[in-house]
């Protein structure tokens, strides 16, 4: 196995260990009590701690999809 595949692997095990945490913020997020919390805290945790997770998501997909690529192109 060379050091690309090892690349893709841990990036594929990173994007599926930052959706899982998403799936359970998603499933804890139906049983908080919205109204025990001051509006900021509800700003902050609906929003910015969500948007960090989607954005690492995000770039390690764009990451993945770049080395996939790179690993299927052949040189003439």
């Amino acid at each position: 196995m060379n050091i690309v595949d090892m690349t893709i692997q841990e990036m594929e095990r990173r994007c599926s260990h930052l959706e899982m945490i998403l799936a359970r913020r998603d499933m804890y997020a139906e049983m908080i009590d919205w109204s025990a919390m001051t509006l900021q805290e509800r700003e902050w945790d609906r929003w910015e701690y969500s948007f960090e997770i989607h954005t690492e998501l995000w770039e390690l997909e764009n990451r993945l999809e770049t080395l996939v690529e790179r690993e299927s192109w052949t040189p003439f």
